[in-house]
């Protein structure tokens, strides 16, 4: 119903930008698309992301999408404070490797949608939290998960902040494209 309603409105209007985020991995791998896991889960998840990058580069010429961030194991989203709070010598990094394993099949599909939708620009915010090795749960000494696979409100704007210091604005690069184009 949700969905009906937010395709009504992208077919309807036109918008300045649109940024579409979310647990992708969760939609591909856990099957929360149709309720299970199986191959039709999987391909039905390109299909709405498809339909999806459809109607939004349909109601805006400023679409981005935010890739997945890392899923922690169960209960490492608090070490940073349990460790803090008990005095502990915790490790609170996760491995990059179950990261990157459980966004491979996702990852996949983004790339196969990246090439049908040029202008849509994908932003990997794993490229922060993300080394080869490990994933980090905290940063700057301020954790950054509300839950295992969430980040809190400090986390979500200290990332914003590093990724603009790093990468510049997603959201400003089509105007500089724009007006480089034009002259």
């Amino acid at each position: 119903l949700r969905n009906t309603f937010i395709a009504d409105h992208l077919r309807k209007n036109r918008y300045g930008a649109i940024v579409l985020g979310g647990a992708w991995a969760d939609f591909y791998s856990r099957g929360i698309v149709h309720g299970g896991v199986n191959g039709e889960d999987r391909s039905g998840f390109e299909r709405g992301m498809r339909e999806a990058l459809k109607l939004a580069t349909g109601a805006s010429d400023d679409v981005v999408v935010i890739t997945s961030i890392p899923r922690l194991p169960d209960g490492l989203f608090d070490c940073p404070l349990r460790r803090e709070r008990f005095a502990l010598s915790l490790d609170c990094r996760s491995p990059a490797a179950k990261h990157r394993n459980e966004v491979a099949g996702v990852s996949a599909v983004f790339q196969r949608l990246s090439l049908e939708f040029p202008d849509v620009r994908w932003l990997q915010a794993d490229r922060l939290l993300c080394d080869m090795d490990y994933c980090q749960t905290e940063m700057d000494g301020l954790p950054l998960y509300k839950d295992d696979g969430h980040l809190n409100d400090v986390g979500s704007r200290l990332l914003a902040r590093k990724w603009l210091e790093r990468y510049g604005n997603p959201l400003m690069q089509r105007a500089a494209d724009d007006t480089t184009a034009t002259h």
